[in-house]
């Protein structure tokens, strides 16, 4: 009897011995489990914050891009920012002939054009992935040229080109290259299309518009087709825009708008804004698609003025400039996310785009009418033969002056940003003393990083 108890108490102690042993290991196991997740959490709070950290990396590189340079292929955007950089965008050198490209490929290539009118002459290649077309000036094939003048070459389009069709190209300058076709061979300049307008349409279509319009302004609009009569009333010289009227009326400086359809642009609707004619206000989106600048113009008052407002309408605030309103007597503006810079009556302004303060005293700079942000400085483009090209530090202090070396009256100047190179075109009126003989005239600069001159044209009819 004894002997059983005693064995039983054994295997009591066995038993008990086990489920201790069982437990352990559960814990241990449990533990394990613990730190193992916990490592994996950790693991993954710090791959997020790195995504995080890499994010605002990204987003600190765009903010510090100035609008007229960031661009529309750029992958740290959203879709509808896409869309709105690819319609203010109207950096194009237009193109009529190939005379200058043929002439120039130094110059030109690289550069983005506005080739306008073609035909479809030849159909060279169109498969599901790319096509190859061979096309000549002209509005019908009838009126075409016969001389084959440009290749376009590109990705498949949903609605493919065909033969006869008149296009408009929006596109780049990628080299010059030679194509045999019926026996015969063509030494043309191939554009990479970015845009094709086709016949009688506009480089923007009302989706394109409506998009950009609501991405600015909001999903409480209406997009509409000016009437005649509109047009007559609101005469500007602004005929080919949609307009776009905002379903709150109750703010006196967001009423109603016209959005140009072959370049983009938005002005303030006189009739519906109640402005004289006098008076031209435009709009812009700033850098970070959070903030409107209003510009206006009065010229019976000689007055500037540049509004910052947040995307709920408040003004922020408010800058006042007296001066006599000519073609250069206000550059264009260019910004970041902090700071903007403009030439107003000859001086260089650089504004905190926070309070509207200046960030440095106004530079004497000149007559300047086009104006450029960059990382080292800013680069500023006139009308004027002497300093044409300036380039200063944000200190306001000259790092380089370039003249245009012309006899022509410049009335136009346009630039495009080509493989880090500055291509500077110049436009204006010969100066001869017999108003007879003035010719409309034009020049190309290309300038290095450092300010030297790489390439000039000579002064040339217009090619374009």
């Amino acid at each position: 009897m004894e002997e059983n108890k005693k064995e039983n108490k054994k295997v009591r102690n066995v038993i008990i011995l086990i489920l201790i042993m069982i437990l352990c290991i559960g814990i241990g196991v449990g533990i394990a489990y613990f730190l193992m997740n916990k490592e994996n959490i950790d693991s993954e709070e710090s791959n997020n914050d790195n995504e995080e950290v890499i994010l605002n990396s990204q987003l600190g590189q765009l903010s510090e891009k100035s609008f007229n340079n960031m661009k529309s292929n750029n992958e740290e955007l959203g879709e509808e920012e896409k869309e709105v950089l690819e319609y203010y965008d109207n950096d194009y050198f237009e193109i009529y002939s190939t005379e200058a490209l043929q002439k120039y490929p130094q110059v030109f290539k690289g550069a983005k054009l506005k080739i306008t009118p073609l035909v479809v002459k030849k159909i060279i290649k169109s498969t599901d992935e790319e096509y190859e077309v061979l096309v000549s000036g002209g509005y019908t094939m009838e009126q075409s040229t016969e001389e084959i003048e440009y290749a376009l070459k590109g990705t498949q389009l949903e609605e493919r080109l065909i033969e006869g069709e008149c296009i408009q190209v929006y596109g780049k300058y990628t080299d010059i290259n030679t194509y045999q076709v019926d026996g015969k061979s063509y030494t043309v300049p191939t554009i990479t299309p970015i845009n094709i307008v086709r016949g009688d349409e506009n480089r923007f279509n009302f989706d394109t518009i409506s998009k950009v319009a609501k991405y600015i302004f909001g999903n409480d609009i209406k997009v509409t087709e000016p009437d005649d009569y509109e047009i007559w009333e609101d005469d500007d010289m602004m005929y080919d825009y949609y307009k776009v009227t905002l379903d709150n009326q109750s703010n006196a400086n967001f009423k109603s708008f016209k959005m140009e359809k072959n370049t983009g642009y938005i002005a303030y609707n006189r009739t519906e804004n109640n402005l004289s004619d006098d008076v031209l206000k435009t709009l812009r989106v700033s850098s970070d698609f959070e903030h409107f600048i209003v510009e206006t113009s009065d010229s019976k008052l000689n007055k500037y003025y540049i509004d910052y407002f947040d995307k709920s309408y408040n003004k922020l605030w408010s800058r006042e400039f007296d001066c006599k309103l000519t073609t250069s007597s206000v550059s264009t503006m260019d910004y970041t996310t902090e700071k903007m810079a403009i030439v107003v009556d000859n001086d260089l302004y650089l504004i905190d785009l926070k309070t509207g303060e200046n960030i440095i005293e106004p530079v004497i700079v000149g007559s300047k009418m086009k104006i450029n942000m960059f990382d080292d400085g800013i680069i500023l483009i006139g009308n004027e033969n002497k300093d044409t090209i300036m380039k200063v530090d944000f200190n306001g202090n000259i790092l380089y002056r370039v003249d245009a070396d012309t006899s022509m009256s410049i009335s136009d100047v346009y630039t495009q940003m080509v493989n880090n190179k500055l291509v500077v075109r110049m436009i204006g009126m010969s100066n001869d003393e017999n108003i007879q003989n003035t010719k409309m005239l034009e020049k190309y600069l290309v300038l290095n990083e450092d300010g030297s001159i790489e390439y000039s044209t000579n002064e040339t009819e217009r090619i374009s």
